[in-house]
């Protein structure tokens, strides 16, 4: 199965951002957030929102989590 590379760079984003939780706990759900907020945005009319967009962002945002929380 071929990922786009779009859904590839919400996982890496979601990865990005939830990993500065290493520094500081609380910032591991900037991932989640960033996820809602990009496509918040995306449906105001500067893109297309996409849920699978978001649920792509949550995948990479729980990985440092699954690892914080180890």
């Amino acid at each position: 199965m071929k990922i786009p590379r779009d859904k590839k760079l919400h996982f890496f984003y979601g990865m990005f951002f939830s990993s500065l939780g290493f520094i500081w706990f609380p910032l591991v759900f900037l991932g989640f957030l960033a996820g809602i907020f990009k496509e918040v945005i995306d449906y105001f009319g500067y893109g297309t929102p996409d849920i699978w967009d978001m649920i792509w962002t949550w995948f990479g945002a729980s990985v440092p989590l699954l690892f914080i929380l180890l």
